[in-house]
């Protein structure tokens, strides 16, 4: 499982401040968990580390 946090930030009329908010979505994408799961840091120094740097919405 996934869980993708969603940060959204509105201003509702010019000048007043702005709101954020957040939304959590919980999704089942196996790839993806295994891959950011694996590697890690070993005792000699090396690692191998995976983090998501983006998402995109194809229309």
């Amino acid at each position: 499982m996934i869980r993708i946090i969603i940060k959204t930030e509105r201003r509702i009329v010019p000048g007043a401040p702005i709101v954020t908010s957040y939304e959590v979505i919980e999704i089942d994408a196996p790839a993806v968990a295994e891959r950011i799961r694996s590697g890690g840091y070993n005792e000699d120094g090396t690692f191998e580390v995976s983090q998501v740097i983006s998402v995109e919405v194809p229309r």
